[in-house]
Parts: C-alpha cells; sequence; structure tokens
C-alpha cells in the first residue's frame, strides 16, 4: 500500500504542474451555480373603480417551475396507465423506480425544469410538450429506419445505455428542439391569465396580514411607504410614468422601456422576497392604459392625477400550483432509525444508487466480515453470518424504501386529485382510493358560500358553518409542512383562477355577516361576537377534518406495512445474494486464496486482511506433498495474461493438500 499512495501522489503532482502549466485544464471541479433565469408575464388588462377607490400597482412574483417540475417527475416515476408486464418493465421498474428511485427522479425533475425553460416558464405546456415528444418519437424511428443494421444496434445500445444511467437520450434531446419550434396560443392566454390570478390575490389584498396570504408557504406582500427615501423614489417614478403616459407625453414603446427602470428598482428593493420566483407580472402598464383609456374618454386630466397622487406601490411573492406537498413524511419510529440514514444519502441522488436493499446488504456482509473474521482466516461462522446479516439489513431497507414510496405514492395520489387531473384506472390507483382525504371542489364550496337576503336562523347557522369549513380546508391546505389539499379543482388550468375565487367569496361571506340582523346574528351564536362564534367553530371543524385524515392514516398505514413487509422479503432475497458475494470476496482475500491484482485488488486485500496469493500457495506446497500437476504448472507460468487470470480466479482452500481445480 505504501507503493501505491507513493505512485498516485506522485501522478497528482505531474497533473498539477500540467494545469499551471495550461497544458491541461481539470474537469469535474465545482463551478459557480447558474443564474435562476426568471420570466416576465404581460399583465392582465386593468378594470379601474370608483374615483374614489385606491389605484394599486404591484409587482409580483410566483413561484411555479419548481412545483410543476416535481409534479412531472413524479408522473415520470409512476407506472405508465397501460404498461404492458414484461422482462424490460420489470427490469425498468426494479431499476429506476425502486433501488435508483431517488436519483432517476432527481434527474427526471431536472430534465423537467430543462423542458419547462423551454417554454419561458409556462407551466401550463403540457400539450406543447406532449407534441414535442411525438414529434421527436417519429424523427428518432425515421433515422432507424434509414440506419444500417449496424448503426441501428449501436444506437440503440448507446440509447439504452444513456437511460440506464439517466444521462440524457436522443429522444429528450429532440424533444426540446421540437419543443423550441412550437407555439400555443391557448397555452400562453392559460398562464397569463392564471399569473394575473395570483396577482390579483395581491392587489386585493388589505395588508400584509390579509387572510388570502399563505405565509406559511412562503407567500409575502411588502406595501411601499413613502417615509422610506428609497420606497418613495420608486413610487414617485411610477407616478410620473402613469402621468406622462396618460397625459400623451409618452407613447407605448417609451413607457416600455421607461418602466423597465422602475421594475428593476422593485425587484432590487426585496430580493430575498423574490429570490424564488420563476415568474414576474406587473400592472403598472395595465393601469396606465386603463387611466389613458378615461382620459381618452373625457375624464379631466387633474382627477387622473388626482388618483395616480393616491396609489399604493406593492411588491409579493405567491406560490402557484396544488397545495399538496409531497414530501415525505415522518413514518413510524419503529423505522425512523432507518429513514433518517436513508434521508441522509438521499440528499445526494447518486446515494440512493448505493443505498439500497442490494448495496446496504453487500455492505453489511462485509462489515460482519469484518468484525468477525481474523486478519489472516475466514471462519466458517462469518461466511454464514455475513449473509444472514445482509439479507435481514437488506431486508429491512427494502421495506423502508416501500413503506415511503407508497407515502409519496399517495400524496401524488391526493395532489392528482386536488388539481382536478383524471385519476389513472390501474389497481395501483384503486387501492389507493381507499384512503382519500376528505376533499371539497372549491367551484361547490364557493356556491355554498351564499346566504339569502332574508336568511332564517338555520340559513345563518348553515352559512357560518360553511364559513368555518372553507376556512379549515384552507389552514390545512396552507400549512408549512404536510399540507394537504383539501380543496379540489376542476383542472390544473383553472387552479388559480379559482383559488382566486374562493378567497374572495369568503372575504364577501364575512362581510356578509356585518348586514345580518343583531338579534338574529345573537340567537344563532348563543350572544357571542359573529367573530368568536366562528374561531370556536373552526377549531372544532379543525378537530374534526383531523381525526378524520389521521384515522384515514393509520388504515393506510396499516395496509402499507404489509406491503411494505412483503417487499421486504423480496428485497431480503437481494440482500442475501449480495451478502453472500461480499462474503466469497471476503473469504477469498483474507485467506489469500486470490491474488489482490493492480490498485484495486490492493485495497480489497488490504480490506480482507489478506496475505498475497504466492505467499500462501509457496507455505502450502512446503507442507504437502501430492499438488497437482496442473497447479505447479499454473503457478510458475503466471507470466501470461491468460495464466495470470487463471491463478486469480482458482478458489483454493487453506489446510488441504489439493487444490481443488475442478471448482474454477
Amino acid at each position: 500500500m505504501p507503493e501505491l499512495r507513493e505512485a498516485l501522489t506522485h501522478k497528482v503532482q505531474q497533473a498539477r504542474g500540467l494545469v499551471e502549466k495550461g497544458k491541461a485544464k481539470l474537469v469535474g471541479t465545482a463551478r459557480p451555480p447558474k443564474e435562476r433565469k426568471a420570466y416576465e408575464i404581460a399583465a392582465e388588462p386593468v378594470t379601474l373603480g370608483s374615483e374614489d377607490e385606491k389605484l394599486v400597482i404591484t409587482a409580483t412574483g410566483a413561484a411555479a417551475v419548481e412545483t410543476k417540475a416535481a409534479e412531472m417527475a413524479e408522473q415520470e416515476m409512476q407506472r405508465k396507465p397501460g404498461e404492458r408486464l414484461s422482462l424490460s418493465s420489470i427490469a425498468r421498474t426494479v431499476w429506476k423506480r425502486s433501488l435508483g428511485s431517488e436519483y432517476f427522479r432527481e434527474r427526471a425533475r431536472l430534465y423537467s425544469k430543462e423542458l419547462l425553460a423551454t417554454v419561458n416558464n409556462n407551466v401550463f405546456s403540457d400539450e406543447r410538450i406532449a407534441q414535442a415528444k411525438q414529434r421527436a418519437e417519429a424523427r428518432y424511428q425515421q433515422e432507424l429506419r434509414q440506419a444500417n443494421i449496424a448503426k441501428k444496434t449501436g444506437r440503440r445500445a448507446l440509447e439504452f445505455a444513456k437511460s440506464a444511467i439517466g444521462k440524457k437520450t436522443l429522444m429528450q434531446q429532440y424533444t426540446l428542439e421540437e419543443l423550441a419550434s412550437l407555439t400555443h396560443a391557448t397555452e400562453e392566454q392559460t398562464l397569463v391569465r392564471e399569473l394575473g390570478q395570483t396577482h390579483e390575490r395581491f392587489r386585493k389584498t388589505l395588508d400584509q396580514n390579509d387572510a388570502m396570504i399563505r405565509t406559511e408557504m412562503g407567500e409575502q406582500l411588502h406595501i411601499l411607504q413613502e417615509a422610506t427615501p428609497q420606497e418613495k423614489a420608486i413610487i414617485d417614478k411610477g407616478r410620473k410614468l402613469m402621468e406622462d403616459f396618460a397625459s400623451g407625453a409618452l407613447n407605448e414603446a417609451q413607457f416600455q422601456t421607461e418602466s423597465q427602470g422602475v421594475w428593476s428598482m422593485m425587484k432590487n428593493l426585496k430580493p430575498e422576497l423574490l429570490k424564488a420566483a420563476d415568474l414576474y407580472t406587473s400592472s403598472l402598464f395595465e393601469t396606465a392604459k386603463a387611466l389613458k383609456t378615461q382620459r381618452n374618454q373625457g375624464v379631466s386630466m387633474a382627477v387622473i392625477q388626482a388618483r395616480i397622487a393616491n396609489s399604493e406601490f406593492r411588491i409579493a411573492f405567491g406560490v402557484m400550483g396544488a397545495a399538496t406537498s409531497i414530501e415525505a413524511s415522518t413514518t413510524k419510529k419503529i423505522v425512523g432509525r432507518l429513514e433518517k440514514t436513508l434521508n441522509r444519502f438521499e440528499k445526494n441522488p447518486l446515494g440512493a444508487l448505493i443505498l439500497n436493499e442490494a448495496t446496504v446488504g453487500g455492505g453489511v456482509a462485509l462489515g460482519l466480515s469484518a468484525l468477525l473474521v481474523p486478519r489472516s482466516m475466514a471462519t466458517s461462522a462469518a461466511r454464514l453470518v455475513a449473509p444472514i446479516g445482509g439479507s435481514l439489513v437488506g431486508g429491512a431497507f427494502g421495506a423502508v424504501r416501500e413503506y415511503r414510496r407508497l407515502g409519496r405514492e399517495r400524496k401524488v395520489h391526493i395532489g392528482e386529485k386536488e388539481a382536478g387531473y383524471p385519476v389513472s384506472q390501474g389497481e395501483r390507483r384503486k387501492w389507493f382510493e381507499q384512503f382519500n382525504v376528505p376533499q371539497k371542489n372549491a367551484t361547490e364550496l364557493i356556491d355554498a358560500l351564499k346566504l339569502p337576503d332574508k336568511p332564517t336562523q338555520d340559513d345563518l347557522q348553515r352559512f357560518m358553518g360553511t364559513i368555518a369549513d372553507v376556512q379549515t380546508r384552507i389552514n390545512i391546505s396552507s400549512r408549512r409542512e404536510n399540507r394537504l389539499g383539501l380543496v379540489t379543482f376542476s383542472s390544473p388550468q383553472m387552479i388559480e383562477t379559482e383559488r382566486t375565487k374562493l378567497f374572495l367569496a369568503m372575504r364577501e361571506a364575512r362581510q356578509k355577516l356585518d348586514t345580518v340582523d343583531p338579534t338574529l346574528l345573537q340567537a344563532t351564536t348563543s350572544n357571542q361576537t359573529s367573530q368568536e362564534f366562528l374561531r370556536k367553530a373552526i377549531e372544532v371543524r379543525t378537530t374534526e377534518i383531523n381525526n378524520e385524515v389521521e384515522e384515514t392514516t393509520r388504515r393506510f398505514n396499516r395496509a402499507r406495512t404489509g406491503k411494505a413487509i412483503k417487499y421486504g422479503a423480496i428485497a431480503a432475497g437481494a440482500g442475501m445474494v449480495a451478502g453472500e458475494a461480499v462474503a466469497d470476496v471476503s473469504h477469498l482475500t483474507a485467506t489469500g486464496h486470490v491474488e489482490a491484482v493492480g490498485p484495486i485488488g490492493q485495497v480489497v486485500t488490504a480490506l480482507g486482511g489478506g496475505v498475497p496469493a504466492q505467499t500462501a500457495v509457496e507455505e502450502l506446497a512446503s507442507r504437502t506433498q501430492t499438488i497437482e500437476p496442473q497447479a505447479a504448472r499454473a503457478r510458475t507460468s503466471r507470466s501470461t495474461p491468460k495464466a495470470r487470470m487463471t491463478w486469480c480466479l482458482m478458489p483454493m482452500r487453506q489446510g488441504t493438500q489439493t487444490l481443488p481445480f475442478s471448482m474454477i
């Protein structure tokens, strides 16, 4: 080993010298992270209210891509509806969706982000991406048809290898190229509308503590204050631009150029607030256009100037998409230790490929061998315990992985139902349907938030109960951890529109309570204020829903524990095989039954605590009189590569008088 260390040190010094002289360059070194690219999207038209209504100009950043990329990755990791069961599908399931699930999920997430970046972060480009994939498939198949057999075979083998290790395939590259050439007007309109609805929530909030701001999810609102010099400069410049555009002093092109300065100032004012934003929009130009329209319709410039002077500027950050969090939740205490170890390795996607039921079994077997095997020999007890240890721990890790995977898939299932995706009819999905959480549709909840003009006590009681139910669902859907989307939407393209309508309907419902006859209100609330009554009702409803979710989760945990145990039994087989393999290597190297060829062999020998095979053979030869001629020839002709390989593979048992060549 000292010779190996010295040789490696010499090579490193040589490489460093070449780099310093400019004759070589380092590869694989850390590179500065890519700058996060966010896209500015045009705002929806602004409708101005009455003259005494305050103008609110909002610059909104939204996080949408990370959520969508994670969603796309999860869908990619699921078994496709109608996928046939075959040897290749089984191998793909074991490799990509089991042993390397975390690694391949991460690769799918990164590729999904690349797809979205190609369409300017339009998270509603599902149809365009599907069309690009179809074109890429046709292009790839056309190339294969035109290729000869050798080239076709080589291409398929190369693409299979790239797919197996998570590298970008030719099909994926073609998809990106085709996607860049496609446009889809409807998807662009959807993005403008949905981002506009997120923007509208913040434009209509009353203050930073408004219930429409989901602060636990990271949403924030900052209202600029004229008392702060830096913020006043932004306000003054924005107001001047609106006034000049409304009066005709600036045309649209000039306004757009000048407004970029205001936009940059707003983003730089609160960089930490917008650092996670993928999309931006601002209502500054649309508000200026609405004011100019009023001016053209005969509204005096004095009135417009008064409205501009009373305007308010805001910076906001919102989160788009389904609320259900797909992060793995805490599992049972009995698997806590194993899960903690698993999570630590899975922070690095490659760790998942290293730490699985087969490799853990092998690792434990090697560890047990190191503990139980003396440095000069391998006992039969070690050869028995190592595979069994590998089997048990490999099975345990397999069970934990399956337990966690089922929990993750359940979150995906809940999230898909929340977003309005059609639920696939596969047997696995039908199994998850047994453990649904109490979700309700947003449109139904909006319709229920209505009170007759002349309500009865029953009407009022039902109305206040609905307010408590909706608020509870919003709270659970907006909490920081273990979020469950208890409000469903008609489609992924309508989430923000329906969410904003629901939030505004809730505000109107609370305001409606202020118009109810006080006598009727006191009779309904038992002489409590409406706010006190609602607070208690929300507490009661929260307890009810939490109990229902917990009971469903308990049933799910029992069911997935059974499935995990079955999977663990299968994984134990993988652990046993890996344990037996490592025990064989440890046994052979520890007794010197194989020669440590090259640096890797020397490391294995050192780990096994063995001695060179030649020494072992010479010791055996000095004690035995019946060495077969074949053995002598093999030992004396080790100079040829073939003989050297044969010698390295030759199993020999210490303490016997013959070398069993029949086992080669």
